[in-house]
């Protein structure tokens, strides 16, 4: 399932950086720039696209009345729900397909800063993490380290703290490895909980939450504002104490499903092009960037392409992006970070709603994603295979 998500989260990020010309330069770059009539078929998708904002206002019906769709959740059954209603009322045909998902349960959570002043902590639990100790609030001084590095030379110190990564952001996937490792790092040498800076380039005291490796001490996000001052105070030699209350928790997998929209191709329908983006986002946030746009840009984009694809379109709406034992979720190609800067201002935050998007943009993408599928639909040979996929 997350290859697909990839590519059409992917796409939505660059046609917001880049506007209507990437839509030319996904067209004119397959080997249809020299037919005219393929040429006249883009335009004529571009041009259904630019009519409509179905993508728009349906993904802010289903924003607004879902809100955020964790897991497991019911939020995420009922959205599933009517996100089929609607297909089915476009004329499609959808099927469902069973699968189990993760369910773990926030709580309530909570972090205070005890000295050197009383400061309340911004957190947001990690996916995945456990509580504090016997359902109470944990307290222990602060160990900030800014790297892995430092984590390693300063081991001896960390029996007992809270170890806070206060890491310089350096791109989401570069930067993205310790909130997925962070915990389990500083638990190897002692600590009884682990706090890691946002992973996002820009703050305005946002927390960002997301998914971590299993560990056996808890741990969260804070803000990048918080975790600057902690360093700061700990290169003054000011003693840092926090507490710390979190009542996360996993329950057994749920059963749910995903969504399979299907138009089969007239000459060879058993090659198949695969499209999607997924339905669930994290509890804090109304996920209209992550990733209901992704989805519904995927489902948008059957509108625009003309009948008549010689192979066939599978645009799928997955239930869960956050597990990659589910799919393939790092494809070959570089992250482009200079155009997703701004992406990850939001990303798994309370910002990340319906008002961050425009309409025009979301319609770009739609146009954009299928003059893409047209296009490689009608290629007379495959697409390039990499050895491993």
């Amino acid at each position: 399932m997350a290859a697909m998500i990839c590519f059409a989260v992917l796409l939505f990020k660059i046609q917001l950086s880049f506007g209507i010309e990437v839509i030319e330069l996904l067209f004119y770059s397959w080997e249809t720039q020299k037919d005219l009539n393929a040429q006249r078929d883009a335009h004529a998708i571009i041009k259904a696209a630019f009519s409509s904002r179905s993508a728009y206002e349906r993904l802010a019906y289903m924003t607004d009345a879902f809100g955020p769709r964790l897991s497991g959740s019911t939020a995420l059954e009922l959205a599933l729900n009517w996100t089929k209603e609607e297909i089915l009322n476009d004329g499609l045909y959808v099927q469902e397909e069973p699968v189990k998902v993760p369910y773990w349960v926030r709580g309530s959570e909570y972090a205070t800063l005890r000295s050197p002043r009383i400061k309340n902590v911004r957190i947001a639990g990690l996916g995945g993490s456990i509580g504090t100790p016997n359902g109470k609030p944990l307290v222990a001084k602060v160990l900030v380290v800014s790297s892995f590095d430092e984590l390693e030379s300063m081991k001896s110190e960390v029996e007992g703290r809270i170890v806070v990564y206060n890491e310089e952001y350096k791109g989401y996937s570069t930067t993205l490895e310790y909130r997925l490792t962070g915990a389990q790092r500083a638990e190897k040498y002692g600590a009884v909980a682990a706090l890691v800076r946002s992973v996002c380039p820009f703050g305005l005291q946002t927390v960002h939450t997301g998914s971590s490796n299993t560990a056996s001490i808890p741990t969260a996000a804070i803000t990048k504002e918080d975790a600057q001052m902690f360093s700061r105070m700990q290169a003054r030699g000011q003693d840092i104490e926090i507490e710390l209350y979190m009542e996360a928790h996993t329950l057994p997998d749920q059963m749910s499903r995903n969504l399979i929209v299907e138009i089969k191709g007239e000459k060879e329908p058993e090659e198949v092009i695969v499209l999607g983006g997924h339905m669930d986002s994290w509890d804090i946030a109304d996920g209209a960037m992550d990733d209901g746009a992704g989805a519904y840009v995927c489902w948008e984009c059957e509108h625009g392409v003309p009948c008549g694809s010689l192979k066939t379109l599978d645009p799928r709406i997955g239930d869960y992006a956050n597990n990659p034992c589910l799919g393939y979720s790092n494809p070959p190609y570089p992250e482009p970070d200079s155009m997703l800067n701004a992406y990850f201002w939001y990303h798994h935050t309370e910002a990340d709603s319906i008002d961050k998007l425009s309409p025009e943009q979301l319609q770009h993408c739609a146009a954009a994603l299928a003059v893409w599928t047209f296009s490689i639909a009608n290629l007379q040979s495959l697409l390039p295979r990499f050895n491993n996929y």
